[in-house]
């Protein structure tokens, strides 16, 4: 789930030219006006339901359009997430490093890559409180 990036928002025909392989492979990308109110309840600038579902806002950034697409390829590959223990947060931070280590060929604004470096700290951080003493 994307918190969402400060950023620069695109249009539609850029979400679709993002996410045509993965709509090419039965994947549905729903940003539909209901999708919009369920993201705004969560808090989210994007979500993946499932391997073939994402939520995103009408003008998502490009780096949140790739952290979904990153989060739909784990449930692809079949990880799943642990209850309790910062198994979300490993599933997060496997996310943001992906996108860190592909920020070039995904052509990432450099303001967006900071702002997952700066996430991946706190992440890192709280995952480590977490899991101290286990």
């Amino acid at each position: 789930m994307s918190g969402g990036y400060r950023g620069t928002g695109l249009t539609p025909a850029e979400v679709e030219a993002i996410t045509a392989d993965f709509r090419g492979a039965g994947g549905v990308v729903d940003q539909s006006l209901d999708a919009q109110r369920y993201l705004q309840t969560r808090g989210a600038g994007g979500l993946t339901l499932n391997l073939e579902t994402i939520l995103l806002p009408a003008n998502p950034t490009r780096t949140a359009v790739h952290e979904e697409l990153v989060h739909a390829e784990q449930f692809r590959r079949g990880v799943a997430i642990e209850a309790g223990r910062g198994g979300v947060l490993r599933f997060e931070i496997e996310a943001a490093e992906t996108l860190i280590r592909n920020r070039h060929d995904w052509q990432l604004p450099a303001d967006e890559v900071r702002q997952v470096i700066e996430n991946l700290r706190h992440m890192r951080a709280e995952l480590q409180r977490l899991t101290a003493g286990q």
